[in-house]
């Protein structure tokens, strides 16, 4: 999988579940958009922000 861009959202419209900790990330909440490919299809994913930075952050305490 390769990630073609990153941004950061202030205010989702629609509700989606987070891949990392499996939870709602609910309307109006900040969150983070990836877009990439893998195997020749498109995806986007889309994390809580708090979730993003914890997978950057060795030895962190999850989140949610």
């Amino acid at each position: 999988m390769s990630f073609l861009s990153q941004r950061n959202v202030a205010s989702s419209k629609k509700r989606k579940v987070c891949p990392l900790c499996g939870t709602l990330i609910e309307i109006g909440s900040p969150k983070v958009v990836r877009n990439g490919t893998d195997g020749g299809d498109f995806l986007s994913i889309h994390m809580h922000v708090e979730c993003e930075a914890y997978e950057h952050a060795p030895g962190a305490v999850d989140p949610c």
